[in-house]
């Protein structure tokens, strides 16, 4: 979990994934007593027809909603619970539109009865457990949904009072109620199809348009192919899992920044540089994607907005978190191989370490997928 001073954002961790999953905001009891938020309750359903409200408006109630709802959103996430020891607040935000909230408060120690062992599920253990699954199998935002999420109007939130205008407008309780007509489900974190091997990716840029495609495709709005975040992060860069619609099989996405554009832009010049070698020492490089220059737009993924990406072959994992036993004597042949490769075309002092290297369990090959540092990269490019 990440801690902060009143709430934390509870992750999934697999390997170098660090994903997020639904965000815990700590109200003290006496602070927001289960009464306060029985009468906030109260109100919200005898004003929703109206509830745009001006000014200032003192609720420690919509006080510990907004700031939930402000970090849920802000990471892209449906759901999130306040918790105040004594009750549970549980928050939805709506798939379609971040403008509608849905609560349900909980009391764990009033629900739990002998006589009905169905409320074992209101537990705290219970709800949270069910938090947890639920937020596994949650649909990734959209970029209509980001859109929307970033256009929010602002307020000012302290320990008791919301200032200017609420960013959240209460809605007719039937917009609360999942439509089944909504958009084709898109899993999160995990995807079915699988990634698209170097060989076929070579074959497949025989044609020259997969990026022209791919362009395409992402400025159509489709959230059924939209890319998806796999949570590996750092440097300005950020991975992402897309798929070819024509194609159907799925490929690596390195995602800069704009602050890392540059080192992107350089880095796809190696590539370019490296081509004898793309499938066989490092990955296979389909081409740079610049909807910032092309089509005037960029597009957001876990809050970072990118405009330039790489598009690549998937080669495997970090060798550090391979699950299975790898022998290491196996892995320095493979490694001084690749290295007699890249001296033989003239790149030197190359960082060997094993974590700038990945392996794929199924083939068992190695790949470098760090040559350089930045500022190499960047002088090379210049």
């Amino acid at each position: 979990m990440q801690r902060e001073k009143d709430s934390c954002l509870a992750f999934l961790t697999i390997g170098r994934q660090e994903i997020p999953l639904f965000v815990i905001h700590y109200v003290a009891p006496q602070q927001l007593p289960v009464a306060a938020i029985t009468d906030g309750i109260r109100n919200l359903k005898d004003n929703y027809h109206d509830f745009s409200l001006r000014g200032q408006i003192q609720s420690p109630f919509l006080v510990s909603i907004f700031k939930c709802f402000t970090k849920m959103i802000g990471h892209g996430l449906w759901r999130g619970i306040v918790d105040t020891g004594a009750s549970l607040l549980i928050l939805k935000a709506s798939k379609k539109d971040p403008n509608t909230l849905k609560l349900h408060h909980g009391v764990p120690r009033n629900e739990v009865r002998c006589d009905k062992e169905d409320n074992l599920r209101h537990t705290v253990v219970g709800e949270y457990a069910a938090l947890v699954l639920s937020s596994l199998l949650d649909n990734a935002p959209t970029q209509q949904w980001w859109e929307s999420a970033m256009n929010l109007d602002k307020c000012r939130v302290n320990s008791t009072n919301i200032t200017k205008q609420l960013p959240l407008k209460s809605n007719p309780m039937q917009s609360l109620i999942d439509r089944t007509n909504g958009p084709t489900r898109v899993v999160r974190y995990y995807a079915t199809n699988p990634f698209c091997t170097p060989k076929c990716l070579k074959g497949l840029l025989r044609g020259g348009q997969f990026v022209d495609y791919l362009e395409d495709q992402l400025t159509s709005q489709s959230p059924q192919f939209e890319l998806q975040p796999l949570h590996i992060a750092g440097n300005g860069n950020q991975f992402l899992r897309g798929t070819l619609e024509i194609y159907g099989y799925s490929f690596l996405v390195k995602a800069a920044e704009s602050h890392a554009e540059e080192r992107l832009e350089a880095e796809f010049d190696l590539y370019e540089w490296l081509t004898p070698l793309q499938g066989i020492c490092i990955p296979i490089c389909v081409g740079l994607l610049d909807l910032k220059t092309s089509r005037n737009t960029t597009l957001i993924y876990n809050r970072r907005t990118t405009g330039k990406m790489l598009i690549m072959s998937w080669e495997g994992i970090a060798v550090a978190h391979a699950s299975e036993i790898v022998n290491i004597r196996h892995l320095g042949r493979r490694r001084s191989r690749i290295h007699r490769r890249l001296e033989e075309i003239g790149m030197r002092n190359v960082d060997l370490d094993l974590s700038n290297f990945v392996r794929n369990p199924g083939t068992k090959s190695l790949k470098l997928v760090n040559f350089r540092t930045a500022p190499d990269i960047i002088s090379m490019r210049r």
